[in-house]
């Protein structure tokens, strides 16, 4: 029992903060000395704790401001804050995810659209002290990871993570659902093909705002992961860096988790949100995956946790090149209306006490796939670390004529001929049709020759890309 005793309180000393208060100049702060502030902001919560913002020349960086210190809570080295448009308004920040303008006695959340009334709610976000703040820095495997020009030990493909686009909206609090898709899209392309089924489409519900609030606009049935298309070049090796785009997650395979495997902490409701933790997280896959590719589940191995170990766990598992989702603990209230609130974010790199993170909002660009965390408001995580064969990915291709090429993350290229996609036409051309985006044109044939050796009348010529054979006696040749 002594023991046990002791080992609390060494938790508990351990729980002091280790990010270090800022230390600004007039025209830079702690964040970045590179950066300049272009405007200085005083935020606070709907309880007087307060913040201070600093939007920077393509950045930004947030602090909490405790007995006039300023501690780093988050911050951008590529774009500027949610906040960027609404500065001549009064802001309130309720942490990672939480963000709000003043539109009269409503509070307006500027990513969900979500309004409440100012006076009906004591909302209160404080950087939490848990005894996971202790981290220590483990040794990252040199084949699996790499160092980023701002310092960062990322994971070896996180360039994934930074130009990744396509992925599922967050309409309604959907972040857990938004980050797993990633997460899912990611194993997909770069470990094996089999995560998420290449045939199967689902519904997937797309809405609009009108008056600060979601609603219905239309629906359309879409694969679960839109493939990347390439321009075809002979020469080129297709290497994973100068992909235009990278291959993702639909809104579709969003609905699918939602409507069949969704498992949620304490709530389920549009208007209340989703929230999902690390155990929620844990049964939504577990349940997808018994369904969808039940082989894999010897493959993989879940890492999850919460309170403890939440700053060291997610550097070990970046080290050895394991994405992992983090569950970001934001504000809670206690008097008039009771909540807590979460955020959930895909961690691709880390440095220091910070992590480097797709915060899953925009889709369709990158303003918000390279933010910067703080350690400290991470309430749990969540990875899948697959340790099975690797199996080539479909999800990037490109076409010339018949020709297509599927090209896998790891490097891997394989040439298939579809001639089922050519109708023969004219003698010297054919009719190309991709069933993929109902493209279409005439091509020349490429001939080649079948017994001329032999016996003359009997030679013929056939098309290597569409199987059209032409007699050379026919031919005059």
């Amino acid at each position: 029992m002594k023991k046990i005793c002791l080992l609390i309180i060494f938790l508990l000393l351990m729980s002091t903060p280790l990010y270090a208060s800022a230390n600004h100049t007039k025209n830079f702060c702690d964040f970045s000395s590179s950066k300049e502030i272009i405007f200085r902001k005083e935020l606070q919560d709907f309880s007087n704790n307060e913040f201070i913002l600093y939007e920077l020349k393509d950045g930004y960086a947030i602090y909490s401001v405790i007995d006039d210190e300023e501690i780093f809570i988050e911050g951008s080295f590529e774009s500027n804050s949610p906040f960027y448009n609404y500065l001549t308004s009064s802001l309130y920040y309720l942490g990672p995810g939480e963000y709000y303008y003043a539109d009269g006695s409503t509070a307006v959340n500027i990513i969900t659209s979500d309004s409440i009334n100012i006076k009906d709610v004591d909302y209160s976000f404080k950087l939490p002290l848990s005894a996971s703040t202790y981290s220590a820095d483990p040794e990252p495997n040199p084949n699996l990871t790499t160092i980023n020009t701002d310092g960062f030990i990322t994971i070896k493909d996180s360039l994934y993570f930074e130009k990744l686009i396509t992925f599922p909206y967050n309409y309604f609090g959907d972040c857990g659902l938004v980050a797993l898709s990633m997460l899912l899209g990611y194993l997909d392309t770069f470990h094996n093909d089999n995560f998420i089924p290449n045939n199967l489409k689902y519904e997937g519900k797309y809405y609009k705002v009108e008056s600060n609030k979601w609603v219905y606009d239309y629906s359309v049935e879409e694969p679960l992961l839109k493939k990347a298309r390439l321009t075809f070049s002979e020469n080129s090796s297709y290497e994973f860096g100068f992909w235009d785009y990278m291959p993702g997650p639909t809104h579709a395979l969003r609905d699918y988790l939602f409507d069949n495997y969704l498992h949620t902490y304490l709530i389920k409701d549009d208007e209340k949100g989703y929230p999902m933790l690390d155990e929620e997280l844990k049964k939504t896959i577990n349940d997808y995956m018994d369904e969808n590719c039940p082989s894999l589940k010897e493959k993989v191995k879940i890492r999850s946790g919460n309170v403890f170990f939440t700053h060291q766990r997610p550097k070990e598992y970046i080290c050895n090149g394991v994405p992992t989702i983090l569950v970001l603990e934001s504000y809670q209230s206690t008097v008039t209306d009771k909540k807590q609130q979460y955020h959930d974010v895909v961690a691709y790199g880390y440095k220091d006490d910070t992590f480097l993170v797709h915060m899953g909002w925009s889709p369709e660009s990158t303003e918000y796939t390279k933010v910067i965390i703080s350690n400290a408001v991470i309430y749990g995580f969540y990875a899948i670390d697959y340790v099975g064969e690797h199996v080539h990915s479909e999800n990037i291709y490109m076409n010339y004529g018949c020709l297509y090429r599927n090209i896998c993350g790891c490097g891997y290229i394989r040439d298939v001929y579809n001639h089922d996609l050519c109708y023969k036409s004219y003698v010297k051309n054919h009719l190309v049709y991709c069933k993929l985006c109902d493209y279409s044109y005439y091509e020349k044939h490429d001939f080649y020759t079948i017994g001329e050796e032999i016996i003359r009348p009997n030679a013929f010529q056939v098309c290597r890309k569409c199987g059209f054979k032409n007699s050379l006696d026919l031919l005059g040749e």
